[in-house]
């Protein structure tokens, strides 16, 4: 693995160990906690559109399975990097992310 010039200067730390201390190096509490934020609220948006009767059953499904994604990127934080280092990892959240954002949006096109 190549290290720049930070965590080579603070090599026995491993500042670049976890997602969660990257952030905390890179962009303080702030961008840390915008983080785990942005993780609880999709979350909790996909467990409620999950139940939601304008969902098509597909995507009620694939709703699941992206508060469950949420749930393990939000667990895997402080163990390991993959959020930050695996490119497939971004994506499949963003993906994700997305598919909360649209069902969300539709919420208020379909009505009560």
């Amino acid at each position: 693995m190549i290290k720049g010039p930070v965590a080579l200067r603070y090599a026995p730390y491993h500042v670049n160990s976890t997602t969660a201390a990257t952030m905390l190096w890179d962009t303080g509490v702030l961008g840390l906690a915008s983080l785990v934020i942005v993780l609880c609220i999709a979350f909790v948006q996909a467990t409620r559109l999950s139940g939601a009767r304008h969902v098509p059953a597909f995507h009620r499904g694939v709703l699941e399975a992206c508060a469950v994604l949420f749930a393990l990127i939000g667990v895997s934080l402080p163990y390991n990097s993959d959020a930050l280092a695996v490119p497939q990892y971004q994506v499949l959240f963003l993906l994700a992310l997305f598919q909360v954002v649209y069902w969300g949006s539709r919420q208020d096109v379909a009505g009560p």
